[in-house]
């Protein structure tokens, strides 16, 4: 019945997201040290407070690496560098949000690419090393 077509679909979706959040987590094992921390970036918990989240876990799983989560709509440029003062040493948007990074937060998209180093941007997700900062031109 339409309950189990809504299911399937919502079941659907939920595999594809996370078969792309592997991706960016076997690539982020790929590209970056054991010891490495990680922010990992997406879209899953806008609209909740950080205290009302959860950590989507995929992308840190697959990658076998620690550090934190974040939700688009709560980054800044602010908080990537309180976090990268705190030690994290790459942020990762996984690649179902990808697209909606580049489109949906352009400023800070354009910001950090010319902040940091773009390690991929690309079927991958998007993999900007946050240590060390770039010089300013």
């Amino acid at each position: 019945g339409v309950r189990a077509t809504l299911f399937a679909n919502a079941g659907t979706d939920y595999r594809e997201r996370s078969i792309d959040k592997m991706r960016t987590g076997l690539a982020l094992k790929a590209e970056t040290a054991d010891d490495a921390l990680i922010v990992v970036v997406d879209g899953d918990m806008n609209g909740r407070s950080p205290t009302t989240s959860m950590t989507p876990p995929e992308v840190l799983y697959f990658a076998d690496r620690r550090g934190w989560y974040r939700a688009m709509d709560w980054l800044d440029e602010q908080a990537i560098e309180g976090l990268r003062q705190g030690g994290a040493r790459y942020l990762a948007v996984s690649l179902p949000d990808a697209s909606l990074f580049r489109a949906g937060y352009p400023a800070l998209y354009n910001a950090l690419g010319r902040r940091y180093h773009v390690l991929f941007d690309d079927s991958r997700g998007i993999l900007y090393e946050l240590m060390p900062e770039r010089s300013a031109p």
